[in-house]
C-alpha cells in the first residue's frame, strides 16, 4: 500500500511542483524514498507530537483519507524550507537528509496548501 501511495505522492508532484519533481529525478531520489517513510508511519517520526495529533486528527476526519495523505505529502515536501532545501542539495544522500531531518515546518502552512491542492485539478488521484 505504501508503494502505490508513494506513485500517487510522485504523479502529484509532477502535476502540481514539476521544477521539485524534476529535482528528486535529476538527484536519483525516488518518492518511496522521501514519502514512503512518511507514510509508513503516518508521519510520527517526522513531525512533533503536537502537529501530528493534528494531521491524525485531520486525517481521520477525511473523506478521502488516501487523498488527503497524497495532498499531505505533497504540501510538506514543498513548504519554503523544505524545498529550499531540497532544491539547493546536490546528491541524492543530502536530499535524503534533509527528509528524515525536517526543519521546522508550519503545519497549518501545509493544511493550507494541502486543500489548495485538494481542489487544484489533476488525473493523478483517478483511478
Amino acid at each position: 500500500a505504501v508503494r502505490w501511495m508513494c506513485d500517487l505522492v510522485q504523479r502529484r508532484m509532477c502535476e502540481v511542483d514539476p521544477e521539485l519533481a524534476e529535482q528528486h529525478q535529476a538527484l536519483g531520489l525516488r518518492a518511496e524514498e522521501w514519502a514512503g517513510p512518511w507514510l509508513a508511519v503516518l508521519f510520527s517520526r517526522t513531525l512533533p507530537i503536537w502537529d501530528l495529533l493534528a494531521v491524525w486528527e485531520a486525517l481521520l476526519a477525511s473523506e478521502d483519507r488516501g487523498a488527503f495523505l497524497v495532498h499531505f505529502c505533497v504540501a510538506l515536501a514543498g513548504t519554503r524550507c523544505v524545498r529550499h532545501a531540497v532544491m539547493h542539495a546536490d546528491a541524492a544522500g543530502e536530499l535524503s537528509l534533509v527528509y528524515e531531518m525536517m526543519p521546522a515546518v508550519r503545519v497549518e502552512e501545509v493544511f493550507a496548501r494541502a486543500h489548495e491542492l485538494s481542489v487544484m485539478p489533476g488525473e493523478s488521484l483517478k483511478a
